[in-house]
């Protein structure tokens, strides 16, 4: 299972994720789920798109709902794989919930992903956001394991090093 979890609005980009699955051969061998809900009422148009998507293809389920942490975790305890579509993001969380449950992943190269994320060996960024190379991601990360990842750059002995060094002004 290939997962994705966020609000369903454009700039998270979901119908392009479903579409370059639906091109790919990842149909064969992965089911595509995404878990969320349209934020605001300018959201539901696209919402619809990608629900119709989904309703129209067996291999991509939606799941509507987007706070309930127990569906999140199990989700991400069963997927084989995490793809972040977004066109815009900061540092997006949900990749680092990801990481913590182990999930190789791939992202689009979207705000601090490159930057922060990019020398990970657990996860992969795309060249774009129009997802080309979307399947040969997916493809490179499976059956790897990003908790070590996690587990060595997002702990507090780590953070509070960084936070000192940038008091003291280093």
């Amino acid at each position: 299972m290939i997962f994705n979890h966020g609000n369903i609005e454009k700039r998270k980009n979901q119908l392009n994720l479903m579409q370059a699955f639906l091109n790919s051969g990842l149909k064969k061998d992965y089911q595509l789920v995404l878990l969320g809900s349209p934020r605001c009422g300018n959201d539901l148009g696209y919402f619809k798109l990608c629900k119709e998507c989904a309703d129209e293809n067996e291999s991509i389920t939606m799941i509507k709902g987007t706070n309930n942490q127990t569906v999140i975790n199990s989700l991400l305890n069963i997927a084989d794989a995490y793809v972040l579509p977004s066109t815009a993001e900061g540092l997006p969380l949900v990749l680092l919930e990801a990481m913590s449950a182990g999930l190789p992943w791939v992202s689009t190269p979207v705000g601090g992903v490159p930057k922060v994320l990019g020398d990970f060996e657990n996860g992969k960024i795309m060249h774009s956001f129009e997802m080309n190379d979307f399947e040969e991601c997916i493809r490179q990360v499976k059956g790897k394991n990003s908790r070590p990842d996690w587990e060595s750059n997002f702990n507090i002995d780590r953070a509070g090093k960084q936070y000192s060094q940038l008091l003291e002004g280093e």
